[in-house]
């Protein structure tokens, strides 16, 4: 009689072992697709970021381009207005030694030149 008893509790221990195994192998599953969605959201986001830093990159060289050009474009208005102020003053100077040949770039083409920046930017 004593062995039936016993033999009661070890099935009953057993199957309380089953549904604790089946408790635990449920909770891994939710962890493991909790884990699964966070990794594709964490890889999602990865490449977000290396999208992102892309376009950072991508932005900051053309703005060193642009201020490149505009530096270029300030050099050149310098340029040119060191010439015209050399002419004017040789006019000044010497009004009457005739025909003056000035060489200059024509106004329209800084323009264009400026408009184009401006359009870069």
């Amino acid at each position: 009689r004593g062995g039936g008893a016993k033999e009661l509790h070890v099935v009953q221990r057993f199957q309380s072992l089953e549904e604790e195994l089946r408790v635990v192998k449920r909770d891994r599953d939710v962890a493991l697709g909790e884990l699964s969605t966070a990794s594709r959201k964490s890889s999602e986001l990865k490449t977000a970021l290396m999208q992102q830093q892309g376009l950072v990159d991508e932005t900051n060289a053309l703005a060193i381009r642009q201020r490149r050009r505009l530096e270029e474009l300030q050099e050149e208005v310098h340029r040119t207005r060191d010439r015209a102020t050399f002419v004017e003053q040789m006019i000044k100077e010497y009004p009457d030694e005739g025909f003056y040949e000035v060489v200059l770039p024509p106004l329209s083409q800084l323009e264009e030149d400026l408009k184009r920046t401006n359009e870069d930017i």
